[in-house]
């Protein structure tokens, strides 16, 4: 019984090293390939307009609704950055005046953000030693919404 056992372990212990590296050179293409085509998707994806819903509903006992709130927002791209754009807040349209002040306070909070991930970078990158590879990649948007 040991014997039988010990003949099988190695089969246990799964693929050797050889197919371990071929595995990981597969899925190095393969996540190569995806990289390659991420920047035509992305191209793509600034083409459209996007919409979202955002709803929250408190119920009471027998789903009587308490409380809640329905907003429409729609997604568009302004200077390189996906903007955030509110249609309602809970059935009301929203002026053009306060849709205005809320995309570009949306701009500027991402633009804010997009800055200090850049300074990070740029920091973490003087304290290990490393140049930055170059200015405007690091000061250019890396988020998706």
């Amino acid at each position: 019984m040991i014997a039988v056992l010990l003949l099988l372990l190695p089969l246990a212990a799964g693929p050797g090293p050889q197919a371990q590296a071929s595995r990981l050179t597969d899925l190095d293409a393969l996540m190569a390939k995806a990289l390659e085509h991420r920047a035509d998707a992305w191209k793509t994806m600034e083409q459209y307009i996007l919409n979202e819903r955002e709803q929250f509903e408190l119920r009471g006992p027998l789903g009587v609704p308490l409380f809640g709130e329905r907003r429409v927002f729609t997604w568009f791209v302004r200077d390189g950055y996906f903007v955030r754009s509110p249609l309602e807040f809970n059935g009301v349209k929203i002026g053009d005046e306060k849709r205005r002040e809320y995309e570009d306070e949306w701009l500027k909070r991402e633009q804010g953000r997009e800055r200090r991930k850049a300074e990070k970078r740029a920091k973490d990158a003087a304290a290990s030693g490393e140049p930055p590879a170059d200015v405007d990649a690091l000061l250019k948007q890396t988020s998706e919404p």
